[in-house]
């Protein structure tokens, strides 16, 4: 297949491009905003920003498929970022929809657990009411509304509602990272500095290996054509539930292992929109069902994985 990857030298971009130049002919889109590297061996790549329509629209019409993953990502950022945040999570992801719809194009493009704001039932699972919180939230909703319209009779489209993804790849000797707070923890661990926990502690998450998400993308790419001519959205996540605390202490532990010299230190929550429940479970049944996805990685393997990686 012809797959186009936008946002392609980025965290999640660039292990998709690695795991699928080989079987597949990828062109990539990226304009360098938050990329760690400049280019990928095999693989055509467009110094690009997402927002140049025509542009797109010239590339796009000699696709068969089109992964979607530039975003201006993380809440913060958004939040310093508003009107870019819009401009390329929103408009840029309408555009794009709209040239998959003109030609046909199947479209896979990751939202995320932001779109949900406070959770108001668990387990958490696709129906789940959107109120979100955030700017980043409120970009990824306003995408998936569209995608979902513009769909309707016309292309596939596949949207994985995302928890949140750790881990660490290597392309050419560098390691490809995201400030995510494992990696972060980790980082902070093997640098002997202290690992920051936010009061309560008690507060989870969902974390997902980015080798699992990236397996979840090819899945769906392989299979892309079984799907029916609409939107679809399925939760990718490891589907177990943990606290912030328990993170911790699993990081402390592995450090301790291998002789790193750090500690946990509890304080004050800076954050006054941080979804504090203790129990985060999400539902993956429909994800298992449609592709057999399992996750391979737990938080313990997970972590163990990053510390061991050689590079």
């Amino acid at each position: 297949m012809k797959i186009l990857i936008t946002g392609i030298l980025g965290y999640i971009g660039s292990r998709l491009a690695i795991l699928t130049r080989d079987k597949h002919e990828i062109t990539g889109i990226d304009n360098g905003y938050a990329a760690q590297i400049s280019k990928i061996d095999g693989i055509d790549l467009y110094n690009l920003d997402i927002r140049d329509h025509k542009k797109i629209e010239s590339i796009a019409s000699k696709l068969d498929l089109i992964v979607h993953l530039a975003a201006i990502s993380g809440v913060d950022t958004c939040k310093k970022n508003p009107l870019l945040a819009h401009d390329v999570n929103t408009l840029a992801t309408i555009n794009l929809a709209w040239i998959c719809r003109q030609n046909q194009i199947p479209l896979i493009f990751p939202t995320s657990m932001a779109m949900l704001g406070d959770p108001v039932k668990f387990p958490i699972d696709e129906k789940h009411p959107r109120k979100p919180k955030n700017i980043y939230g409120y970009t990824k909703y306003i995408a998936e509304q569209n995608i979902n319209l513009y769909a309707q009779n016309s292309f596939p489209a596949i949207m994985f509602m995302t928890s949140n993804i750790y881990g660490h790849h290597i392309i050419d000797g560098k390691l490809i990272l995201k400030n995510t707070v494992i990696n972060k923890f980790i980082g902070l661990a093997k640098n002997g500095k202290p690992l920051t926990v936010y009061s309560p502690g008690t507060q989870a998450r969902d974390f997902l290996h980015l080798e699992d998400t990236v397996r979840a993308y090819i899945d769906v790419i392989n299979k892309i054509n079984e799907f029916k001519n609409e939107a679809l959205t399925m939760t990718l996540a490891s589907g177990k539930s943990t606290q912030m605390n328990d993170i911790a202490e699993i990081i402390f532990n592995e450090a301790q292992k291998r002789g790193y010299k750090t500690k946990i230190n509890l304080i004050k929550n800076p954050r006054n929109n941080e979804t504090l429940t203790d129990n985060f479970k999400i539902n993956i049944s429909k994800i298992e069902e449609l592709i057999n996805f399992k996750p391979m990685f737990t938080i313990q393997s997970g972590i163990k994985e990053i510390f061991d990686l050689k590079y």
